[in-house]
């Protein structure tokens, strides 16, 4: 009853509006889940490749127990900082080398931990642990949020001022006919149309005066 009661030209508008919101919301909805599986995708495929080189790496320094160069590689790879704790174990369970970030810890960041086996000689020597945070995925992801909100609030801004533009050439000529015809109704024979537009509208105006 609300929408029948309205005018043309709001009807016209609000019907435009929800259906062009609708779309583009359906379509911000698929990119941010698109961009969500990119972050996440990429994350993972970091995360593995990362962990394999860094066991890798750590074989010989294991192997020989060298503390010094297993500390240089944890060092170098806190320069990510994607990575918030490093952990290397013996194939006994003994913690040889650890290292984190405190942040995650008073954060209480998302991690992804990755486990990997050090192999030397064909032997499994130990094991290495990297936590990957999710925090830098988090943000991309944000300001992918607020870029389509932002988009969509343009768009609909945009479109208003479309909407209004194309019904002050259609629709408020039709209401004014409406208007001078309730006049001349009433007995206000000398009830004249402006006539703006060289259109059918404005046929139709100058027909009627």
């Amino acid at each position: 009853n609300l929408f029948n009661s309205m005018t043309i030209k709001k009807r016209f508008a609000i019907s435009v509006l929800i259906v062009v919101i609708f779309i583009m919301s359906f379509s911000g909805v698929i990119r941010i889940r698109n961009t969500a599986e990119d972050i996440t995708n990429d994350m993972q495929l970091k995360s593995s490749i990362t962990t394999a080189l860094v066991a890798l790496s750590l074989s010989d320094s294991l192997w020989n127990y060298n503390d010094e160069g297993m500390q240089t590689i944890g060092d170098a790879l806190f320069q990510d900082p994607d990575i918030c704790l490093v952990t290397v174990k013996t194939n006994r369970g003994r913690e040889v080398y650890k290292k984190y970030n405190k942040n995650y810890i008073e954060h209480n960041w998302d991690l992804i931990y990755v486990e990997k086996e050090i192999v030397k000689n064909n032997l499994m020597i130990g094991v290495v642990t990297i936590a990957f945070s999710t925090d830098q995925g988090k943000v991309a992801l944000r300001k992918e949020i607020i870029s389509t909100i932002i988009s969509i609030s343009g768009m609909a801004f945009i479109l208003w001022l479309l909407i209004t533009f194309i019904s002050n050439m259609v629709t408020k000529p039709i209401y004014e006919l409406s208007e001078g015809t309730e006049e001349i109704a009433k007995g206000n024979l000398m009830k004249r149309l402006q006539v703006n537009f060289n259109d059918e509208v404005g046929g139709l105006a100058r027909k009627f005066n």
